[in-house]
C-alpha cells in the first residue's frame, strides 16, 4: 500500500542465481521479439511468444502493442484469403449459371456468413483470456485494462457489421418473418452484449477485493459507458436481447432461477421513477425522477464502498459524476412545474445527503484528501442548483459553513489533545475559503454577499481555536479577526507543508498586502 515502507528481503545465493537466470531470458525473449517487431514479422508463433513474455511480465507495454498490429495483420491476411476464393467461385457460377442470381449456391453463402466472422470472434475470446489470466495475477496492471478496452473495440466493430449486413439485406428486399419466426440476432451481437455485462460483473467483483483500484474504477465507468451505448443502438434498431434469451431459456430454467430472476424485475421496477397519474403527466413517465434508475444503482455501490472505507478517491468522483450528470439533464428538462419542483426538491435532498456524508467522512479522517475535494464539487453543485432554482437561504448557507463549522471541531480536539499541527486539510480549507471571501469584496448577487458575510462571521471562532489563550477584544473588527487568522493559517501550512511555503506566502499576500 501506499502508507507502508517497503521492506528489502536477503535472499541466498541459490536464489539470487536463478532469479539472475530468469532476467536474463527475460530480457533474451524481449530483445527478440522487438526486433521480429522491427522486422515486421506477424505470425501465430509470434502470438504465443507475446503471450509466455506477457505472462511473465505484464507492464511490457509495447508488447501489447505489437500483439494488436499482429492481430489485425493476420485478420487481414483472413479476409484476403476469404474473398480470393469467394470471387473464384462467384465468376465459375455465373458462367456456369448454376443460380439463378449469378451468385454463390445459397447453401455456400450462408456457410461463408456463418464462419466468415467466426475466427475474428475466437482470437478475441483468446484474447479476453489472457488478460483476464494477467489481472488475476496483479489486477492494477493498467496495459491490461487498456488491451481490453481495444477487445471490446473490436467486438463492436463485427457486432456493428453484423447489424448493418443483416440490415441491408432486409432492406434489399429479402424476406423479413416476424414475431417467433424472425431470424435469430448475430452472433456477434449477442457475445458483445453479453461480454460486456459480464465485464461490469467482473469490475463489481474487483472492487469487491479492493474497492481502492482507481485502474478498476476508471475502467468499470468505461465499460457502463459502453453498455449504454450498446443499449442506444440495440434501441435504435429495435433488439431486445434479453426478451430474446428469455424466450429460449424460459423452459429449460429450474425454479429456483426463475424466482431470482423474478426478484431481480421486481428490484428493477422499485428503481423506476413513479409515474405522474393524475398530476399532469403521462403515464408511465419518471415524475420528478432526479436520478434514472442506472444512476440510482451506481449511487447505492458508490454509497456500500465508501462505507467500507470513506479514503477512496474514485468512489468519490464517480458519485460526483453521477450527480453533474443528473444536473446537466435537470437544466435541460421542459417539464411541467409540478414534475420540475419534485426533481429539484429531490436534488437539493441528495446534495444534503452528501454534505452530512462528507462530514462524517472528515470526522473519520480528517487527514485523508478526497473527501476534501469532494466538498469542493458539492459546493460547486449546490452553486448550479441554485441557478436553476434558488433554495431557502438556510438550506443554501448549510454548504458553507458546515464545513467550516467541522474545520472549527477537529482543530479544537487536535488543541485539547496536544497534537501538534497534524490536521493539515481543515487549516487548508480554512484558509481557502476565508482568502476567497476576505478578497472577494461586495458582490451583485445577494446569495453570494450572504455566504460571503457566513464566513467572515466565523474569523472570531477559528481565532479562538487556533490561540485559546488570546483574549477576545470587544473593539476588533472581523477584518482584523480575518487577517490575524489568515497569517496564522499560512504560518502553520508552511511549518506543515514547506515545499510549498511559497504558494501560501504569494496567497496571503494578495489580500493582506
Amino acid at each position: 500500500m501506499h502508507d507502508q515502507r517497503k521492506v528489502r528481503q536477503e535472499v541466498d545465493e541459490k536464489t539470487r542465481e536463478k532469479r539472475l537466470a530468469e532476467v536474463q531470458a527475460f530480457t533474451s525473449a524481449y530483445g527478440s521479439l522487438l526486433r521480429k517487431r522491427d522486422d515486421h514479422v506477424y505470425s501465430e508463433a509470434v502470438l504465443q511468444q507475446l503471450s509466455e513474455l506477457l505472462q511473465k511480465n505484464p507492464e511490457a507495454y509495447s508488447m501489447y502493442n505489437y500483439r494488436r498490429i499482429a492481430l489485425l495483420h493476420l485478420w487481414g491476411k483472413m479476409r484476403e484469403e476469404k474473398v480470393g476464393p469467394a470471387d473464384a467461385t462467384e465468376n465459375t457460377t455465373q458462367v456456369g449459371g448454376d443460380t439463378a442470381t449469378g451468385g454463390l449456391p445459397s447453401s455456400q453463402s450462408d456457410e461463408t456468413k456463418r464462419h466468415a466472422p467466426r475466427g475474428e470472434i475466437e482470437w478475441l475470446k483468446d484474447e479476453l483470456k489472457l488478460s483476464s489470466t494477467i489481472l488475476i495475477s496483479d489486477y492494477k496492471v493498467y496495459a491490461a485494462f487498456m488491451h481490453r478496452r481495444w477487445i471490446f473495440a473490436q467486438l463492436e466493430r463485427l457486432a456493428k457489421d453484423a447489424l448493418y449486413a443483416i440490415t441491408a439485406t432486409d432492406t434489399a428486399g429479402a424476406a423479413v418473418q416476424s414475431g417467433s419466426d424472425r431470424v435469430e440476432h448475430p452472433e456477434e451481437l449477442r457475445f458483445w452484449s453479453s461480454a460486456l455485462t459480464k465485464e461490469k460483473k467482473q469490475c463489481d467483483m474487483l472492487l469487491a477485493a479492493d474497492e481502492r483500484n482507481f485502474h478498476a474504477w476508471n475502467y468499470r465507468r468505461w465499460i457502463l459507458s459502453e453498455i449504454a451505448r450498446m443499449e442506444k443502438l440495440l434501441a435504435q434498431y429495435s433488439i431486445d436481447l434479453n426478451a430474446s434469451a428469455s424466450k429460449n431459456t424460459a423452459e429449460e430454467q429450474v425454479p429456483a432461477m426463475k424466482q431470482q430472476q423474478q426478484e431481480e424485475e421486481e428490484e428493477q421496477q422499485k428503481l423506476k421513477p413513479q409515474s405522474c397519474g393524475g398530476s399532469g403527466g403521462n403515464d408511465g413517465e419518471p415524475c420528478g425522477s432526479f436520478f434514472i434508475p442506472e444512476e440510482l444503482k451506481e449511487m447505492r455501490f458508490t454509497t456500500t464502498m465508501l462505507r467500507r472505507n470513506f479514503s477512496n478517491y474514485s468512489a468519490w468522483h464517480q458519485r460526483g459524476v453521477i450527480i453533474n450528470t443528473a444536473l446537466q439533464r435537470l437544466q435541460e428538462r421542459s417539464d411541467d412545474n409540478v414534475t420540475r419542483d419534485v426533481a429539484l426538491k429531490e436534488a437539493w435532498g441528495q446534495l444534503e445527503e452528501d454534505l452530512e456524508f462528507f462530514i462524517t467522512a472528515v470526522y473519520c479522517d480528517p487527514a485523508d484528501q478526497s473527501a476534501w475535494y469532494y466538498i469542493q464539487f458539492l459546493i460547486r453543485a449546490a452553486n448550479t442548483l441554485e441557478s436553476i432554482s434558488p433554495a431557502h437561504h438556510a438550506v443554501r448557507l448549510e454548504f458553507t459553513t458546515r464545513p467550516i463549522q467541522a474545520c472549527i471541531e477537529i482543530l479544537g480536539e487536535e488543541k485539547r489533545l496536544g497534537d501538534e499541527a497534524e490536521a493539515y486539510w481543515p487549516r487548508y480549507y480554512l484558509f481557502t475559503v476565508l482568502l476567497a471571501s476576505f478578497g472577494a469584496g461586495k458582490s451583485n448577487s445577494d446569495g453570494k454577499n450572504k455566504a460571503r458575510a457566513a464566513v467572515m462571521a466565523f474569523a472570531s471562532e477559528i481565532r479562538k481555536v487556533l490561540c485559546p489563550n488570546d483574549s477576545p477584544g470587544d473593539s476588533r473588527e472581523i477584518e482584523e479577526d480575518c487577517v490575524w487568522c489568515l497569517r496564522e493559517l499560512a504560518a502553520e501550512l508552511v511549518r506543515a507543508d514547506p515545499l510549498r511555503s511559497g504558494m501560501y506566502k504569494s496567497l496571503l499576500a494578495r489580500v493582506t498586502s
